[in-house]
C-alpha cells in the first residue's frame, strides 16, 4: 500500500476520543485511561455520511492484571454489540497487548469502543482507531 501525505500543516494536538477525518484518512485516540473493576468508554463518535474502513487497537499492561481476571473488549454500532471479546487472564495466553481488529462501519452509525476489567487495582488501558474513508 502506498503512503499518502495528509498535508504539511497537519499536527497532532493530543487525544481525540471522537473521530477525526483528514482527507481520505480517519483516526481516533483515547490516550491512557485508568480502569479498575468497571467498563470505560474509550472512543465514541458518529460516522456521519461516511463509510469507514478502520482498524481498532486496544492496548494496556495486561500482564499486570494477574490470574483469573476478566478483560472484555466491546464495540457497539448504534447500541448493538458488534464485537465482544472476553478473555480470562492467566490461561496460558502470553499476550501483552490486544489484537488489531478490522471493521467496516456504515454511514450514520454511533460507534462506541470500550474495555472492561474486574481487576483489583488501577490498570492503564487505551484504544486507537486508524483507517480510511471509503465513501
Amino acid at each position: 500500500m502506498a503512503k499518502e501525505a495528509i498535508g504539511s500543516n497537519a499536527i497532532f494536538t493530543g487525544t481525540q476520543k471522537g473521530l477525526t477525518i483528514t482527507g481520505s484518512k480517519c483516526y481516533a485516540y483515547s490516550g491512557n485511561i485508568i480502569i479498575n473493576n468497571t467498563t470505560a468508554d474509550l472512543l465514541t463518535f458518529n460516522t456521519g455520511k461516511h463509510i469507514l474502513e478502520v482498524n481498532i487497537y486496544w492496548y494496556g499492561r495486561i500482564a499486570h492484571v494477574g490470574g483469573s481476571k476478566i478483560i472484555q473488549q466491546l464495540v457497539t454500532f448504534n447500541g448493538i454489540n458488534i464485537f465482544d471479546n472476553t478473555r480470562l487472564t492467566g490461561t496460558g495466553t502470553p499476550w501483552q497487548d490486544f489484537d488489531v481488529m478490522p471493521f467496516i462501519i456504515p454511514p450514520f452509525t454511533l460507534v462506541n469502543v470500550s474495555l472492561a476489567n474486574d481487576n483489583v487495582g488501577d490498570i492503564i488501558y487505551g484504544a486507537n482507531l486508524t483507517g480510511k474513508v471509503v465513501e
